[in-house]
Formats: structure tokens, C-alpha cells, sequence
């Protein structure tokens, strides 16, 4: 499947509905997908979605009682209650590789990765000259490295069972910058970039980018 054209929208609910279409034409029954970030926003949205359309679902968030809340409030509800679908989640900082790496051993131990939606992100704003260094490196270690680090260890199994698809989700601001993002707008133009030499290097998979506004 070819990349299909960015969804431009300022709410998780629109950009959601944004993905509906590609999501109906996904075949995702039996499946399960992946979703770093979907706790809140465009990842929790995004997580409705595919279990709606028959994926099963894995969450990661740095929140344990977030994560309760999501499958019990907002994933379970979907099937009901007397539905064998059982949606997972799991705790795990994204800026930390070890912390992925043991995640994806885990859930390799349930079932593969078919799909990942990776939404993990922060922003920090502030303008260039006052930003704190420690909000910098959290904002990079979060957004481009939790994206590189995901990607590394999803695609392996990927790549063995030759089947599999990524979504990492960009911003527009990473294709045009915005006042006070100095560091988020160079985070997510890094996304775009790794998922470019993502669809070069892994012709033999197809993988999709997303650019997405700014949420409130």
C-alpha cells in the first residue's frame, strides 16, 4: 500500500476521522497494533479506531493509572462485556531504550506487532535563547529518539515475518515551524526524515507518515 496523503486537523476526534477510510481498508482483524502514546489525543483516538475496526490493542504510557483508565473506560466499552477481545497496556518511558526494549519483549511474549501507530510526544515551548536545557533533552530524547528507538526494535519481527506497518506521527510544525518551537519543530522534521529513509531502506514493507496540528 502506497503512503496516503497527510491528515491536516487540530483535533484528536478529526484527525481520527481523518484515518477512518485508510483504517476500513486496513485488514484489521485478528490483528494487533501497537499505539506508543495512546493514552491521550490523536493516540487514544487513534486507539478507539483500530478496535473498533477488530485490531487488538496495546497502549504505552508513562501513567499505570492512565493506562487502567483507558482499558477499562474507553477500550472495553467497545466490545462489551461479554467480548473475548482483551486490549493490553504497558508502562514504558519511550526516551528510554532499555525501558522499549524490554516492552517489545514482553509483548512479543502475547502476540507480534502487525501495526504501530507511534503517537508518543511532548512539547516543551519556549523561545530558543531561554529554553531549559533539560526540557530540550527531554523533548528530543522523547520525540525523535522514543520514535528511533520504537521503530528499531517493531521493525525486526516486521522484517522476519515479512509483513507489518509503521505510522509515525509528525507535525506540520515540522515542516514549517511555529513561534516558541524551536526544539518540537526540530523534533518532528527529524520524524519525517526517519520515516523517509524508513520507506527507501524497507521497500519490501510499506510504512506511512502523518502530519498532524497542534492539539489543545
Amino acid at each position: 500500500m502506497s503512503p496516503a496523503s497527510p491528515c491536516h486537523r487540530n483535533t484528536p476526534s478529526a484527525a481520527a476521522h481523518c484515518y477512518s477510510k485508510q483504517a476500513a481498508a486496513l485488514p484489521l482483524a485478528n490483528t494487533l497494533t501497537l499505539i506508543p502514546g495512546g493514552t491521550r489525543g490523536i493516540g487514544l483516538a487513534t486507539a478507539k479506531l483500530f478496535a473498533r475496526n477488530g485490531s487488538r490493542v496495546v497502549v504505552l504510557g508513562r501513567d499505570q493509572e492512565r493506562i487502567k483508565h483507558v482499558l477499562e473506560k474507553e477500550l472495553a466499552p467497545i466490545h462489551g462485556s461479554n467480548s473475548s477481545v482483551e486490549h493490553l497496556g504497558f508502562q514504558c518511558d519511550v526516551s528510554n531504550q532499555e525501558d522499549i526494549e524490554r516492552t517489545i519483549k514482553e509483548l512479543g511474549k502475547v502476540a507480534p506487532v502487525d501495526y504501530m501507530v507511534n503517537s508518543a510526544g511532548i512539547t516543551r515551548d519556549s523561545l530558543l535563547i531561554a529554553h531549559a536545557s533539560q526540557d530540550i533533552e527531554n523533548v528530543i530524547s522523547t520525540n525523535l529518539m522514543g520514535t528511533i528507538w520504537l521503530n528499531k526494535a517493531v521493525v525486526k519481527g516486521m522484517m522476519r515475518r515479512k509483513r507489518g506497518s509503521i505510522i509515525n506521527i509528525s507535525s506540520v510544525v515540522g515542516l514549517q515551524g511555529n513561534i516558541g518551537q524551536s526544539v518540537y519543530s526540530a523534533s518532528k522534521s527529524a520524524i519525517i526524515g526517519t520515516q523517509g529513509a524508513n520507506e527507501v531502506s524497507l521497500s519490501k514493507w510499506w510504512t506511512e507518515k502523518r502530519f498532524e496540528g497542534v492539539l489543545d
